[in-house]
């Protein structure tokens, strides 16, 4: 059966294409786990950033040691070439890491298996830490590897300014953090965390290091923000991890009238200290009416701190004021916009986006923020499902980031195409979108595009039939999320995983991802994935007709279901669990739940 298990194997990487073993590193100076640990995370970068089917270590030892090999003992070509052929794969990825002091270098080659030819040899050298080689070095090697030409983005954490003043001043510190992160992330080449990343891991006793462990970035930027009478004393801190060293740091005052500008002058201090170009300098929070700035930034941070109803409500108060004072203020129009479209008030969100546009379209704005506005224009045309205004406003916003060069507003028009078209069961055009997505997303370095172009390709394929396919990009995703330590992330790609396995009639397979989506979710008490996962997990026992593990599933999702009052999820649910009862023979309780067959048998034993 085993020796049947690897027959069958190596027959269907032999019958794909684009296949690829990476065989163990030796290693001169290091242990063997951090050889192995070295090895194993260049199969990861190769098959998340090529478009290359990847044995897994544990099936590459299986069928080397069913043939009498080693990993080790694989050497020179000639052995490389018939290790390849028993694999089964196109191509074999073998090297070196050596390690004097804390120098390390890494050689690796890709060579051809039908004809022996080495296709790419690469050579990298890293001094520091291991977990930057694994990181960042491993993924420049699969990059040469791959034959394509990659520019180190730079990257940054930027932690949330410290308020060193009084409590009330507070929303000072927090609106301009964040009008900070989304400034020099849309700002050139470079990829920065998002807020809800940082303060997900954020506490005072993580070091630097851990910060950028935790975040996978390159530079730590930390800064304290202190109000004192009409006065702002600032200081602005840059962290490089690579060669643990602060590279920059400042200190200054400004005065109260200068308020708006304070975001924009700590923005150039850090992309200056990168050495990022910049295509714009100007950001859509700058605004020449102080007291409109501050509306802006009071409602920002109440806003972020409290989504109770009366809360709300102060919010768009204070939002409406800053814009009265400032017709140019985009980011109040974007936040007030936001606060409708999460009640689904789609008419009013539509109405400030339009007026916003209007403004922008009049006063001759920078195509930068027209862009932005039509993609937020296109997100609630994508909410209230109309899928061709959508597409008909990401693709002026993509168009106009192609115009002016400017990859940011580009990758989230072109993910959206991509869903708005896979909306529309327009798969071919969806695949189209999602390869150019992945394109940029690739460019950009960003973790969080790429995950969304894995979703597409998966997505894909589920439509075209093609599993194994399917599952490829959902585990890229699950990789991604790994890497990331990203439990929301994983906690999706364990469901994606599952769902695709249920699709192949393989159920054991399927729980296995239903349950760990479970955990993780209650892990970050997740009320709508949690019964989700309980929903899919008792549908598979149903399936499977072990009616009372369905209705104990079944009756989980439902109570938490309750929690956010979500009609629809309740109803659906109620429906399978009275299916699950008649099917049990208990047309007691299914009628209970309104089935109409169960009735009938009940009324039938009654006559």
């Amino acid at each position: 059966m085993k020796r049947l298990w690897i027959i069958l194997f190596v027959l269907s990487f032999a019958n794909s294409q684009n296949t690829i073993a990476v065989l163990d590193f030796k290693g001169n100076g290091i242990l063997i786990n951090e050889a192995s640990s070295i090895s194993e995370r260049l199969r990861t970068e190769l098959f998340n950033n090529g478009d290359y089917r990847v044995v897994e270590r544990d099936k590459l030892e299986a069928i080397l040691k069913e043939q009498g090999l080693s990993q080790l003992g694989i050497v020179t070509d000639e052995y490389i070439v018939n290790a390849g052929s028993i694999l089964g794969v196109d191509k074999v990825v073998v090297g070196t890491i050596n390690k004097i002091e804390n120098l390390y270098s890494v050689s690796a080659r890709i060579v051809n298996v039908k004809t022996g030819e080495i296709l790419e040899a690469v050579s990298y050298e890293h001094s520091g830490k291991l977990s930057y080689l694994l990181k960042t070095g491993m993924k420049a090697i699969a990059f040469e590897l791959l034959g394509q030409k990659r520019q180190e983005v730079p990257s940054i954490g930027i932690i949330p300014l410290k308020n060193k003043g009084k409590e009330e001043d507070a929303f000072y510190a927090y609106g301009i953090s964040a009008d900070l992160i989304s400034d020099v992330s849309s700002s050139g080449l470079i990829r920065v965390s998002s807020q809800q990343d940082i303060e997900k891991i954020y506490t005072n006793s993580l070091s630097n290091d851990e910060l950028a462990e935790k975040l996978n970035v390159r530079y730590i930027s930390t800064g304290i923000l202190w109000k004192i009478g009409e006065l702002f004393q600032i200081s602005l801190e840059l962290y490089d991890t690579k060669n643990s060293k602060v590279v920059w740091s400042d200190r200054w005052q400004e005065k109260w009238d200068n308020l708006p500008s304070i975001k924009s002058k700590l923005s150039k201090n850090i992309l200056n200290n990168l050495d990022i170009l910049t295509n714009e300098t100007t950001s859509s929070a700058e605004t020449g009416n102080i007291e409109a700035y501050e509306f802006y930034l009071k409602a920002k941070y109440k806003y972020e701190k409290s989504k109770k109803t009366e809360d709300v409500e102060i919010v768009r108060g204070l939002l409406k004021k800053a814009i009265d004072l400032d017709k140019k203020l985009a980011n109040a129009y974007h936040l007030l916009s936001l606060t409708f479209l999460y009640e689904s008030r789609y008419d009013e969100s539509m109405e400030i986006l339009t007026n916003l546009l209007k403004e922008q379209s009049q006063n001759n704005f920078k195509s930068k923020e027209i862009g932005i506005t039509y993609y937020k224009i296109g997100d609630v045309y994508f909410e209230m499902k109309d899928y061709d205004k959508a597409v008909e406003k990401f693709s002026k916003s993509s168009k106009i980031a192609d115009e002016i060069d400017n990859k940011k507003i580009n990758v989230y028009a072109l993910a959206s195409l991509a869903l708005a078209f896979t909306e529309k069961g327009d798969s071919e055009k969806a695949l189209f979108y999602s390869n150019r997505t992945l394109k940029l997303a690739r460019e950009l370095d960003s973790p969080r595009w790429l995950n969304f172009s894995y979703f597409s390709f998966g997505s894909y394929y589920e439509m075209k039939g093609d599993f194994e396919m399917a599952l490829d990009y959902h585990k890229r995703l699950l990789n991604n999320a790994q890497d990331s330590k990203n439990k929301s992330g994983l906690s999706w790609a364990h469901g994606l995983i599952g769902e695709t396995y249920e699709k192949m009639d393989k159920s054991d397979m399927a729980l296995k991802h239903y349950n760990q989506s479970l955990n993780l979710s209650i892990e970050m008490n997740n009320q709508i994935n949690i019964a989700g996962n309980y929903k899919n997990i008792g549908e598979i026992f149903y399936n499977t007709t072990n009616y009372e593990k369905a209705l104990e599933n079944f009756h989980m999702a439902l109570n938490t279901a309750k929690t956010f009052n979500n009609e629809k999820l309740i109803n659906e649910i109620k429906d399978l669990i009275s299916n699950a009862y008649y099917d049990k023979g208990d047309f007691e309780e299914a009628a209970k739940l309104g089935h109409k067959g169960a009735q009938e048998k009940i009324n039938k034993k009654d006559n």
